[in-house]
């Protein structure tokens, strides 16, 4: 019952991985440190869609999915952009890898600070006479 807790710890990993490769110039070690962000990346999508649905109930839960799933795509359209655009300001990438890894940790840090009902972490017990 503590899966915030455990989409922290990942996307923590998410964010180390991505801050790593921006101070890291070796390509082999920038790709591991990219793998391990990638790692962060995909545990914390099944444990995130595991938290959705303890504060979205009822009819609110399909707008509100909607709303997650439109801000995703629209996240992924403009980080792309964004770091050309702190690339062609700067000249390197490592800014706009630093920019990424405080999103991530942001997002981290945001997921800690979500309160909900503790009841809805819990499976209705059922008698023993049911599951015959």
């Amino acid at each position: 019952m503590e899966r915030k807790y455990h989409l922290f710890a990942v996307m923590a990993l998410a964010a180390i991985g991505i801050a790593a490769a921006a101070f890291v110039n070796h390509p082999v070690l920038k790709m591991a440190c990219l793998t391990l962000s990638a790692m962060g990346v995909y545990a914390s999508s099944p444990v995130f869609w595991t938290l959705a649905p303890n504060f979205l109930t009822g009819p609110s839960a399909a707008v509100g999915i909607a709303f997650i799933n439109s801000v995703a795509a629209l996240g992924a359209f403009v980080a792309p952009w964004l770091i050309g655009l702190i690339k062609d300001a700067t000249g390197s990438f490592s800014y706009g890898l630093l920019m990424l890894a405080a999103l991530v940790t942001a997002g981290g840090f945001l997921v800690l600070s979500i309160e909900h009902d503790i009841v809805l972490e819990h499976a209705p017990e059922q008698p023993l006479a049911d599951l015959a």
